[in-house]
């Protein structure tokens, strides 16, 4: 049976990873062209719904730490940290001096903080609804690393070999950590 479309015609665009499709008859190109996103079936937003879709992210949990895998806005999310670091190194970059101050804008952090900073600001709000930094057993993961920085910041107090950096301790020591 002759549909009128004699083949489909492919281009891939790698960059962007999508395919862009044209229908064709015998005549020339058919005027359905469509593009077919090879991310698992997720449609291809602009860079500026991307953004409105991160700003929605933002406003549901406070935060831009948008995991990989929570799907496309993810991977979004990880693209624009890597390509300001390209954009920083003189790479070829699809990230602009626009975007980037765009997203500076509103928060966007393109250096997520380290697990250490993470525990860290724990202790902080711990020590401001305790008022100390004796964290209990039953803090589980906190307790841990509480347990960990004492260990090293006591061993570097007594010029013992220890992982402990001077910034981290006048970190600790700047919330009554001993």
């Amino acid at each position: 049976m002759n549909n009128g479309f004699s083949e489909l015609q492919c281009e891939e665009d790698f960059e962007n990873n999508i395919q862009v499709a044209q229908n064709s008859t015998a005549d020339g190109p058919a005027a359905i062209s469509f593009a077919l996103n090879k991310n698992k079936g997720t449609p291809r937003l602009s860079w500026d719904e991307r953004f409105k879709e991160l700003l929605d992210f933002k406003k549901i949990n406070g935060h831009m730490h948008v995991p990989k895998r929570s799907g496309s806005l993810g991977y979004w999310v990880s693209d624009q940290r890597r390509h300001n670091r390209f954009l920083k190194e003189g790479k070829r970059s699809r990230m602009t001096a626009d975007k980037r101050d765009t997203l500076e804008s509103v928060g966007f952090e393109f250096k997520l903080p380290t697990v250490w900073d993470q525990r860290f600001q724990e202790l902080v709000d711990f020590k401001k609804i305790n008022g100390h930094t004796y964290v209990p057993k039953r803090s589980g993961q906190l307790c841990n690393w509480v347990n960990y920085q004492r260990m090293q910041y006591h061993r570097s107090k007594k010029g013992k070999h220890s992982l402990f950096t001077s910034d981290r301790r006048d970190k600790l020591e700047s919330v009554g950590f001993a």
